[in-house]
């Protein structure tokens, strides 16, 4: 279940950054987004515990 709920996070931050990429026009909020998304994958959260 956690693995599930981190994945449509993941989901959801993409979908948040990638208009602003495609623009070109990256505000602060889109690099928060970026970093959170980092945060995510780079913590490996999803496959270090098993529900």
């Amino acid at each position: 279940m956690r693995a599930a709920c981190e994945l449509r996070d993941a989901a959801f931050i993409v979908d948040d950054i990638r208009p602003a990429l495609q623009h070109r026009s990256v505000s602060a909020a889109t690099e928060q987004r970026g970093r959170d998304l980092e945060g995510l994958v780079d913590g490996r959260r999803w496959w270090q515990q098993r529900s």
